[in-house]
Order: structure tokens, then C-alpha cells, then sequence
């Protein structure tokens, strides 16, 4: 079964990231057009915001 889109998107993210992690100051604006990626979110991501799917529950104590 193909993963689904939300899934591509995350998964692209994290390779992004990983790309990120070896560059000095990196131009997040300009990679996340290269990867074809929401700017926005793959800031969130490299500033360490958690994906929807990963975030606790809301009835959680």
C-alpha cells in the first residue's frame, strides 16, 4: 500500500533535516524550495516543533 501523502511530506522533511544538521548556517527558505517542501513547516521541524502525529494527546495528564 503507498504511504500516503502526509507521510511523504514527513519523511522528505526528515531528510531535509539531516541535510541541515551538517551545514553551517543553512538557508532553510532555500532548501525548502529545492526539496519542493512548506517553508513554514520545515522550519517548525528544524527548530524542533513535533509533527501533528506526534504530539500527546489532549486528554493526557
Amino acid at each position: 500500500m503507498p504511504k500516503s501523502k502526509n507521510e511523504s511530506i514527513e519523511s522528505r522533511i526528515q531528510l531535509a533535516i539531516l541535510e541541515l544538521e551538517n551545514v553551517d548556517k543553512p538557508n532553510i527558505k532555500a532548501w525548502a524550495r529545492g526539496k519542493n517542501l512548506s517553508y513554514q513547516r520545515l522550519l517548525a521541524r528544524y527548530k524542533g516543533r513535533l509533527s501533528l502525529s506526534e504530539w500527546p494527546p489532549n486528554g493526557r495528564k
